[in-house]
């Protein structure tokens, strides 16, 4: 029996040594591994072995959704910050590309976006913009570059309460010229200096709002309709009104500077529009100045007006400067002696309107610049323009017979942003032999667009 005890104890020391220096899971006071040890269920030391859990990094996080990030309610509509949507949650991944989903934020009102000055403290009563910052759990770290939201919560001003008995109907009648009425013409109702109500006008001219007793001011926009520029004006007017509120606007006035006469398209913006030369056409090309001045102001020229050099005697090139947003419609039509068009490479023309150079004598080749949206119906029909062209992607509208009669060459390419080419757009352009058509898109093709074309080989049709 003692020889049994003496074999049998050091098997049983053993076991006991063997049990005691066995790894112990290590997790959180819920009970929860923590992060980073879901596996194995061991405690990841940091790699300065201070016995420190390691961090996650997080390389990427998820968009709120735009109605979290912007909360907009009215002075009183919550009691407490407990009523913001903040979320308990973020997701994203980390560096190996996992995804995460951080539990446990804390959030809080760091200040004011409209009133830096004001408290760091959410007040439901008080109107203001209010910014919300999230802090990470422990144990969890950014990549550089990744920041956490911001949420914004706006407490709107009470709006003061009308009965429908105190309102009464206000209708103002817009008019320009000879008493023409003006659409979409935007008016503004003012009340001591602050806004009230703002709408446009309809096709006869009419805008209507209901408005509580009081005394206003009516303020109408610029405005342009029917090839006139309108200045902005103003009226004060007491609620209620015995009858229709009738309100005329002047033309923006016109100056002349240089070679050119200018007709005013922007007081507040100083924005004017050649309208046509001052005297004589020059000999030796045409440049159109990026300012021109009254006497008093500096405009920036935005815009070359319709018809403004219609079968003039202008010739040799013409230059157009990167402040012109708009070449109107005929504005050089049948200007048989420009021979050349240098339109700016980089800056802000969107728009060359219809027959803009139908019949000019322009000829070689032709550079659309990229911030060319639309190029009108006949813009360049039946000019000179030869060699091949290149259509930008920032073009959508080829119009109707665009390009038609020219003697563009090769292959033409047509860019995915295109959605509409014209009837008889490039009718006759007999050098063209190639045609490439976006494989994505949404593209319409008129009539007879590349009748008469040197068109051979295959087609794809997106």
């Amino acid at each position: 029996m003692k020889r049994a005890m003496q074999r049998i104890l050091p098997l049983l020391l053993a076991a006991v040594m063997l049990f005691s220096v066995m790894p112990t899971p290590i997790t959180a006071a819920d009970g929860a591994p923590l992060p980073g040890d879901e596996q194995s269920g061991e405690l990841e030391l940091s790699p300065e072995g201070d016995g420190a859990p390691a961090s996650i990094t997080v390389a990427m996080l998820d968009a709120l959704d735009e109605a979290v990030l912007f909360q907009s309610f009215e002075a009183g509509e919550i009691a407490t910050q407990a009523q913001v949507t903040l979320p308990d949650a973020l997701t994203g991944q980390d560096e190996s590309g996992e995804a995460l989903a951080i539990e446990g934020l804390e959030w809080t009102c760091t200040g004011r976006a409209d009133d830096p000055d004001a408290p760091a403290a959410f007040d439901p009563q008080t109107p203001g913009a209010y910014t919300f910052t999230a802090t990470l759990p422990q144990g969890y770290t950014l990549a550089e570059g990744v920041a956490l939201p911001d949420i914004t919560v706006t407490v709107r001003a009470q709006e003061a309460a009308v009965t429908a008995q105190d309102m009464y109907d206000v209708v103002f009648v817009v008019y320009g010229e000879s008493t023409n009425p003006i659409p979409n013409a935007t008016v503004t109702i003012l009340r001591d200096g602050t806004k009230v109500q703002s709408g446009k006008t309809d096709e006869y001219g009419t805008a209507r709002f209901a408005l509580p007793e009081g005394e206003y001011t009516a303020e109408v926009a610029e405005v342009a309709f029917k090839g006139k520029y309108y200045a902005a004006t103003q009226v004060d007017f007491s609620v209620p009104i015995p009858e229709d509120l009738w309100i005329g606007l002047n033309t923006l006035p016109t100056f002349t500077d240089g070679a050119f006469r200018y007709q005013v398209t922007s007081a507040s913006l100083q924005q004017a529009e050649v309208i046509g030369l001052a005297g004589p056409a020059p000999a030796n090309g045409l440049n159109i100045p990026a300012t021109a001045s009254d006497g008093t102001n500096t405009y920036s020229v935005t815009s070359i007006g319709d018809r403004a050099f219609e079968a003039t005697g202008i010739s040799g090139t013409l230059t157009i400067p990167a402040s012109v947003t708009t070449i109107g419609s005929n504005a050089f039509f049948c200007c048989a002696g420009i021979t050349g068009l240098q339109l700016p490479a980089t800056g802000n023309l969107t728009v060359i309107g219809n027959e803009a150079f139908w019949g000019s004598g322009i000829s070689g080749t032709l550079t659309i610049p990229a911030s060319v949206t639309v190029i009108g119906d006949s813009a360049f029909r039946n000019t000179g323009l030869s060699g091949t062209l290149t259509i930008p992607s920032s073009v959508t509208v080829i119009g109707d017979s665009a390009f038609e009669g020219t003697g563009l060459s090769g292959t033409l390419t047509i860019p995915a942003s295109v959605t509409t080419i014209g009837h008889m757009a490039f009718y006759r352009c007999g050098g063209i032999t190639g045609l490439s058509l976006p494989a994505t898109g949404s593209l319409t093709i008129g009539g007879s667009a590349f009748e008469g074309t040197g068109l051979s080989g295959t087609l794809t049709i997106p």
